[in-house]
């Protein structure tokens, strides 16, 4: 008898929300329910009706607005974990950032992180399946992203790896205050220390530094 699974897919380019659900179509011992939405507003809608979710693909970047994105999508994962206790975790992105991938694995600790252009419909059975199996799956970008970290000898805190991510979108460090609730000068402070950390000597060096090691 094949095994019934319930799917919900968050995602709002429709091209590859059909791959998704094809691809799901092609794994023949598993009978498939699959629910569409575009939206976050439209995913709670459906969290409300169904009595069994196992699955959910969500698009990371519907919202533009980093601290909104982050709000909501901490929101959802808390409902869905709270009402769905088994249910399995994978979260879509198009765009590769290493500090917000980073958080985002930490935080939310999902079975499996893809790059939308990492994968074609092979690597997507192969990521249903592992997940299946309580194996993680994580696309070749994010691999590498996170053996780099496992690489690195230089060990940051979450501030300073906020401070330098603010950074890197040009965010003035008189701006900063704001952003990671902390004064001016402990700022400062921190920025000198990390550019004694990454042995340089100016902020242009120190963002370059960053990158090359994957923390930004």
């Amino acid at each position: 008898m094949n095994k019934s699974k319930s799917i919900l897919i968050i995602e709002n380019e429709a091209l590859f929300s059909h791959s998704i659900e094809s691809t799901l179509k092609t794994i023949s011992d598993i009978n498939f329910s699959i629910y569409k939405t575009k939206d976050y507003k439209a995913a709670y809608l459906v969290i409300q009706k169904v009595e069994q979710l196992d699955f959910v693909f969500f698009n990371v970047d519907l919202f533009p607005n980093h601290t909104q994105r982050y709000t909501i999508i901490e929101d959802l994962i808390a409902t869905i974990r709270y009402d769905f206790t088994n249910a399995k975790l994978f979260l879509l992105t198009s765009y590769f950032n290493n500090y917000l991938i980073l958080e985002m694995i930490k935080t939310f600790n999902p079975d499996s992180v893809i790059l939308k252009s990492d994968i074609n419909s092979n690597d997507l059975i192969q990521a249903v399946s592992s997940v299946i199996e309580n194996n993680p799956f994580y696309s070749a970008s994010i691999l590498r992203l996170l053996r780099s970290q496992f690489s690195s000898h230089i060990s940051i805190d979450k501030t300073d790896r906020l401070i330098l991510y603010h950074l890197s979108r040009g965010i003035k460090s008189k701006d900063l205050p704001d952003l990671v609730f902390l004064s001016l000068s402990s700022i400062e402070k921190r920025k000198r220390n990390l550019k004694s950390v990454f042995k340089v000597d100016n902020d242009r060096l120190l963002l370059e530094e960053a990158r090359n090691r994957g923390i930004i």
